[in-house]
């Protein structure tokens, strides 16, 4: 009876360790990757205002999950500023970019989601 069990745990950790995996955490081999860019038009309230904000945006998307890229946006119109300078209201003026971060939830699904950050200066 003991040589029985120990010929079963004998087999069962050598089914183990055979339907074992490597793991880690980047798939060098695997990871597919692209990339983009794009005209974007982007709207907002500016000093109560209608503001229309026109730039771009490229990036390299790794693994249809992660994007790593960079914008940059500035003021179309005209928008009256509040603070008068030389005794003249001025009108406003800006523009800003940085790195962009995006994180893709379900990428093969016809609708998904994403979570974007921009991180830069204006």
């Amino acid at each position: 009876m003991k040589k029985f069990l120990y010929a079963v745990s004998i087999s069962m950790l050598m089914l183990i360790s055979i339907s074992a995996q490597e793991q880690t955490l980047v798939r060098i081999n695997e990871i597919e990757h692209g990339g983009f860019g794009a005209v974007v038009t982007k709207f907002a309230r500016i000093n109560n205002e209608f503001g229309i904000l026109v730039g771009g945006r490229g990036g390299w998307i790794i693994d249809h999950t992660f994007v790593l890229g960079a914008g940059g946006y500035g003021l179309a119109n005209q928008i009256k500023g509040n603070i008068p300078v030389d005794g003249l209201k001025r009108n406003l003026a800006f523009g800003y970019g940085g790195i962009e971060m995006e994180y893709i939830l379900h990428s093969d699904a016809l609708l998904h989601l994403t979570i974007y950050s921009l991180i830069g200066a204006g």
